[in-house]
């Protein structure tokens, strides 16, 4: 397999990650206080203050790996997820979002914002697939794309 050229996901006018606000969505976050992180509007509120007073316009970063309670219901016994597995990135709405290698259209779900690709293995690294979610979908299921094709468009509001 050969090596795979990457392209950028987001537009450099869009997303500087030197500037870009870090967004501490964590159990012991100071942003998420009497239960704003109960409600879409209220979780939405507090990232719109950090990305305020950071001055960063509207773009702000979620990392990797922290435990969360975003998903936990009051009064449930239900286990719910509360590890973070992914990377938040949070840009102004309408922005394109791009495919970073070649790969394939896995799968699409245009109600619930989701577009998954299938990048294939190369000689460094093993085939994964790259979930890209908050989005309205610009491409289908089964499509094959290149690194740099535009594949989606950020929502206005999260599902």
């Amino acid at each position: 397999a050969a090596t795979a050229a990457a392209a950028p996901m987001l537009p450099t006018s869009a997303f500087n990650p030197a500037s870009a606000a870090h967004l501490d969505l964590s159990i012991t976050s100071p942003i998420l206080v009497n239960g704003n992180w109960l409600s879409q509007a209220g979780l939405q509120t507090a990232i719109d203050k950090v990305c305020a007073e950071a001055g960063s316009g509207s773009v702000a970063v979620g990392q990797y790996g922290e435990v969360r309670l975003l998903h936990v219901k009051a009064d449930s016994l239900a286990p719910t997820p509360t590890f973070h597995l992914g990377v938040d990135v949070f840009v102004p709405a309408g922005t394109p979002v791009s495919a970073p290698m070649t790969a394939t259209v896995r799968s699409v779900d245009a109600t619930a914002g989701v577009v998954v690709l299938a990048i294939a293995a190369t000689e460094t690294c093993p085939a994964w697939d790259l979930r890209v979610a908050g989005v309205t979908p610009r491409v289908e299921a089964g499509a094959a794309v290149v690194a740099g094709a535009h594949i989606a468009d950020v929502r206005a509001s999260q599902p």
